[in-house]
């Protein structure tokens, strides 16, 4: 017969462990469709004729698999592909890789999850790299944090909650590297030629965490 210290114990070690379950239930890899940016830059690349088709993704590391037993995770490979697919929306990606005068690398630093709660926020750190291929000339090297939150009326369940914030903060992450790349794209042509420069979203808006 089990005691009645046991079963306290038994039952402290349930509450414990029962938040780190419900939110590890069903964990599953981010989408990578969900973390695709649309038409963040479209209408600046297409008043820079010289971006369009002009970049591709070298490396993406740092991700990590999603573990059916863990909590959702942001893997290299959605990543690339999120990146690679925004870079189509909006006009940026080289028909031919190899040719490509523009290469993009992507390190994930760091991805911030919560334990548990009700809202859930996901930090992610990502530093992205663009050099000229012909010169290794280095036109962007920046580190963007763009937390994002779902919210407890996004998911009921505490899993999907969580994978909801990865997809946003990721693509709140390459929304900003879009941004944030061609205002340096510009300010960079405009210095060199003294022309005025082109209209361009300020990166204020890149960033902003969503619900």
């Amino acid at each position: 017969m089990i005691s009645a210290a046991s079963l306290r114990r038994l039952l402290t070690c349930l509450i414990a462990v029962a938040p780190m379950l419900l939110l590890a239930a069903c964990a599953i890899p981010s989408r990578a469709v969900l973390m695709t940016v649309p038409d963040a830059v479209a209408p600046a690349v297409r008043e820079n004729p010289e971006l369009a088709g002009s970049m591709a993704v070298g490396s993406v590391s740092g991700g990590q698999e999603s573990m059916p037993l863990w909590v959702s995770k942001v893997g290299d490979s959605e990543f690339r592909e999120a990146l690679d697919s925004s870079l189509t929306l909006n006009g940026l990606r080289a028909t031919d890789a190899a040719a490509a005068r523009l290469v993009v690398d992507v390190e994930l630093l760091a991805l911030e999850q919560p334990f548990v709660g009700i809202s859930l926020t996901v930090t992610p750190r990502v530093r992205y790299r663009v050099v000229e291929r012909a010169s290794q000339a280095e036109i962007l090297n920046e580190e963007l944090v763009t937390p994002y939150t779902a919210s407890f009326g996004s998911a009921f369940i505490a899993a999907e909650r969580l994978r909801l914030a990865n997809e946003g903060a990721i693509r709140e992450s390459i929304k900003a590297f879009l941004l944030k790349f061609v205002e340096r794209w510009t300010a960079r042509a405009t210095a060199s030629s003294g022309a005025a420069p082109a209209n361009v979203v300020p990166l204020r808006d890149a960033a902003r965490p969503g619900s």
